[in-house]
């Protein structure tokens, strides 16, 4: 079929954006035609924390009331806001995890039970996080389930995995895990028919990154072990029973092979946590961001995870769970205003979709949906920040198999998956299509990707054929820090009313050269590549 016939009435537009006309440097890249690696159908994964208004890093305060009175976190987001539904509404099917550092804790409501305080959360300077308590209503826990249910997110919640512990110094903690409140808050879901994806238990409990705690890995195991029955004997073993995730924790080989072992099957995804930037308040964040080479620590920890999965269901003969990346912000502590939350984001973040995916990783959850330094959401305005619409275009254009590519460049990195087919609002196209996402981190040269050839097919240059390009700039132009995007040079912003714009793409219908400007990323779909592996 033609692309005027795959797009129906989009406009058509054979000439290009004008971008600053600047030196290039040439580009090949190489895409195999095999699949290599699969994601979840529902890749894109997003969280919301529990911090109170008062958690404050570096001096900033990333979680306070916005001006309109609203708060990010679990205990007092507004859902009917009508920005934030309607971003909501944009990115479903989501996977929207609740969870974070006090989730271990909160208390869960058990109307009735006299033995059973829930206290909210207070300022506490003696306590690690600054914080004691915490309290999830039944109330509350209703509200949020059912807006999932409503809006088509596949809800995961964080158990406190410290309940029945007790602390004795330091992150050292003595007893065993008491799972009577977690059955009452999981009893009630399963009585009241309320939704949930999964449950996880403890955030960053394990080994020696642990925060709060740093639990032995046997101890976890048996956590889990227990976690299953209970999940086993609330909602059986078949079709519909909840998902068991975790440790959710950052990776350490041997703490994690002794975990699996000691969970014994119990566990349908292991998802680990991880901050590569390192810490919010380095100045030098950007620069980090910028630099491609600083990618190599998620490959290598998506690599060492994928590896030791596969080695012990080799050797145990038990089915290999999913993973996932339970969390990722990029920089901890709440990330660093004006770097996580503005358009140089999407130079960490897109390369790291790219990367897990690559690495067969079903489900990657974005620290925050909206809260902190880092959200997909501006906590004041709820706008949304640039990262949203690179997350929108990548699951609206990347579907779950990944191709292999290969660029000729380091400073340029591209990811190729089979095209995404059936989203409402954009084009449906044809097995066999494929989206490529090329970023450019080189800051004096416009990338031009001079060939774009599918192996064992030499003569196959993607280039020859039609495209569509969804170029994405910063929206103060060479200003890497901008609060917002261009898409083929027009400004994407939502309106008041929650209204998003339409995303349109240039299509190009003649053999044209791709350039991707200096600093830039986009997404190219090619409606006719014609993949075998994409059919």
């Amino acid at each position: 079929m033609a692309l005027r016939g795959v797009l129906g009435s989009l406009l058509v537009l054979d000439h290009g954006v004008a971008f600053e006309v600047l030196p290039a440097k040439n580009v090949g890249l190489v895409m195999g035609m095999d699949v290599v690696a699969r994601t979840g159908e529902e890749y894109i994964c997003a969280t919301t924390d529990w911090w109170p208004p008062t958690k404050c890093d570096y001096g900033t305060c990333a979680w306070s009331d916005a001006p309109s009175g609203s708060n990010p976190s679990i205990p007092f987001l507004d859902l009917n806001k009508p920005l934030f539904k309607a971003a909501f509404d944009a990115l479903s099917p989501f996977i929207w995890r609740l969870g974070g550092s006090l989730q271990d804790d909160i208390t869960y409501e058990e109307p009735g039970n006299p033995a059973v305080t829930c206290p909210p959360i207070t300022d506490d300077p003696d306590a690690q996080w600054g914080f004691t308590g915490g309290c999830l209503t039944r109330a509350r826990w209703t509200e949020i389930a059912s807006f999932a249910r409503d809006h088509n997110a596949k809800l995961v919640f964080g158990l406190n995995g410290l309940h029945g512990r007790r602390h004795v110094k330091d992150r050292e903690w003595t007893g065993s895990w008491d799972p009577t409140n977690a059955k009452s808050l999981m009893s009630y879901t399963k009585e009241s028919g309320l939704p949930i994806h999964a449950w996880e238990l403890g955030n960053e409990l394990g080994g020696w990154n642990g925060i709060q705690a740093q639990l032995g890995a046997q101890e976890v195991g048996r956590d889990f072990v227990a976690l299953r029955r209970i999940v086993t004997e609330l909602w059986g073993s078949g079709e519909g029973s909840p998902l068991i995730v975790g440790p959710d924790t950052g990776l350490d080989i041997p703490w994690f092979t002794e975990f699996l072992k000691a969970a014994n099957g119990s566990l349908d995804a292991v998802a680990i946590h991880m901050y590569a930037l390192g810490a919010g308040v380095d100045p030098t964040l950007a620069e980090k961001i910028m630099d491609p080479a600083h990618m190599a620590t998620a490959s290598k920890t998506a690599q060492d995870l994928t590896t030791l999965i596969t080695d012990l269901a080799a050797t145990s003969g038990k089915d290999v769970p999913q993973l996932w990346m339970g969390e990722d912000g990029g920089a901890y502590n709440s990330g660093r205003n004006g770097t996580t939350n503005r358009f140089t984001a999407g130079f960490w973040s897109l390369n790291e979709l790219g990367i897990f995916a690559r690495a067969g990783f079903s489900v990657y959850c974005r620290q925050t949906l909206l809260g902190g330094n880092y959200g997909l959401l501006d906590k004041d305005t709820l706008q949304p920040n640039p990262d949203f619409f690179n997350y929108l275009l990548f699951k609206r254009l990347m579907g779950p198999e990944v191709l292999d590519v290969q660029s000729s460049r380091r400073e340029v990195t591209a990811y190729a998956h089979c095209t995404r087919r059936g989203i409402a609002g954009f084009p449906i196209f044809e097995a066999g299509a494929v989206t490529v996402l090329i970023l450019n981190f080189m800051s004096d040269y416009d990338a031009e990707i001079g060939t774009m050839t599918v192996t064992r097919d030499a003569q196959k240059d993607l280039l020859t054929g039609p495209r569509l390009e969804y170029t994405l700039t910063a929206g103060t132009p060479g200003e890497l820090n901008s609060t917002f995007s261009n898409l083929n040079g027009q400004p994407l912003r939502v309106s008041e009313t929650g209204i998003f714009p339409a995303m349109l793409p240039l299509i190009i219908q003649r053999e044209q050269t791709l350039t991707v400007p200096k600093q830039s990323y986009g997404f190219y779909v090619f409606p006719e590549a014609r993949v075998q592996a994409c059919m």
